[in-house]
């Protein structure tokens, strides 16, 4: 008999059983593992043109950090945002989350809104801000709904050499802001630059006129109906602002310019004195070269009874009820608080950092100067189209470029602005 090596036998078998178990494997056991690719998160903003700075440094940081979502921001001009997200809202089409002004703006679409209480209590985000700014930024009908990114400050920018040339000191008081605009004037410099053509630029004197004059309290009441436009507060504020304007004080043209290379140009050529804007003004400033060269000082005083009073819009991050990725959009609103992101936003875009655990040396000389004079305020107020309802906001803001264009014309003008506000009541 023929003697077979069994050891050869053993190797033969194996191989013709690995062949068989091979093609009668499950199919799926040949699949190769694929990592999953991150779950998108819409990102709706208003940081666009002029005022984009900061915004894709946080996007990518946020983006950079972290593999399970990706956010996908999309810019859109600010005036044209505001009837955008009104319109995705009513649709039921918004962006997983939006950028919105704290205040009245988002207080008036509550009902489109997620509350973002879980976010909050789980995350202990209460502690990462002040509370005051939380119960005027954040809270609303006793929910969050709302994560401050940037907080802005309204204050006077001014050409450092052009006061020294006139040997000019920052003026504190009314009586002394009046001499400097007099000052400039007779030395051939336009005072005060104002570009209002996007309308919101005007509403800063009025707010600050008021605020300086009859008080946070009844402004407040004025924001919301409870006082009228006709009252006599108001015809003084009114008729402060109309006699700088009799007196030379503003550029011509007012409405007709914008308010950041129209006046950003003359103002550091020197043919300006000073401009009443945000702190957003620093970025561009900055970013065209002009640091060092302008300073900044805090609208005077005017009723040294009044309490003094500081402007400013806070810009936020909100959930809309009908977000389709709600999990990731609550996972990105969270790092939006978190205070390297505040701060990689903040000094992108000249505003300061909400956050309360915000270090001082994060800020340059002028921040820090504006941020004590944040802090001797009593109240805390949004300008005006961010205070009162955004229907009122469209009459006031026709209002004041109707009243920059036919000053004489201010009483008539206040009594149609009377009349609409109460049938908006």
């Amino acid at each position: 008999m023929k003697r077979y090596n069994f050891s050869m036998f053993i190797i033969i078998y194996g191989l013709i059983l690995a062949l068989i178990l091979s093609a009668c494997a499950p199919e799926e056991m040949s699949v190769e593992v694929h990592e999953s690719e991150p779950e998108p998160v819409s990102f709706h903003h208003y940081f666009s043109g002029p005022l984009s700075g900061g915004i894709d440094d946080l996007v990518n940081r946020y983006n950079l950090n972290q593999s399970k979502y990706h956010l996908n921001a999309v810019p859109i001009d600010h005036e044209a945002y505001k009837v955008n997200i009104l319109e995705s809202f009513s649709t039921g089409t918004p962006s997983d989350i939006n950028t919105y002004w704290a205040g009245a703006r988002t207080q008036s679409v509550l009902e489109y809104l997620e509350p973002l209480d879980l976010v909050f209590e789980q995350n202990n985000i209460a502690q990462e801000f002040p509370r005051a700014l939380l119960e005027s930024a954040s809270k609303y009908e006793g929910h969050y709904y709302l994560i401050p990114i940037t907080q802005h400050y309204v204050t006077f920018y001014y050409n450092v050499e052009t006061f020294e040339a006139l040997g000019l000191a920052e003026p504190t008081t009314w009586d002394e802001f009046t001499q400097v605009c007099e000052t400039l004037k007779t030395n051939g410099v336009t005072p005060i630059g104002l570009g209002a053509k996007d309308r919101w630029p005007a509403q800063f004197w009025f707010d600050y006129l008021l605020l300086r004059t009859a008080g946070y309290q009844y402004r407040t009441g004025l924001m919301e109906l409870d006082n009228n436009y006709n009252d006599p507060e108001v015809a003084r504020v009114i008729e402060i602002w109309k006699d700088m304007i009799d007196k030379g004080y503003f550029n011509n043209m007012a409405t007709e310019i914008g308010w950041d290379i129209d006046i950003m140009n003359p103002l550091m050529d020197g043919d300006i004195g000073m401009t009443l804007m945000g702190t957003w003004f620093s970025s561009i400033l900055d970013q065209e070269g002009f640091g060092g060269q302008y300073g900044v000082f805090s609208f005077p005083v005017i009723d040294s009874e009044v309490s003094y009073t500081s402007v400013g819009p806070v810009d936020g991050v909100i959930l809309g009820k009908d977000a389709l990725n709600k999990e990731g959009a609550k996972d990105a609103i969270l790092q939006f608080s978190e205070l390297t992101n505040q701060i990689e936003m903040g000094m992108g875009s000249g505003a300061f950092v909400p956050n309360r655990k915000t270090p001082d040396n994060v800020y340059d000389e002028l921040h820090l100067k504006m941020l004590k004079d944040m802090n001797r305020s009593k109240y805390w107020a949004f300008n005006y189209d961010l205070a009162t309802s955004p229907e009122l906001a469209e009459e006031g803001l026709d209002f004041f470029i109707e009243f920059l264009n036919f000053p004489d014309a201010y009483e008539t003008l206040l009594d149609d602005l009377t009349k609409a506000t109460k049938q908006l009541k």
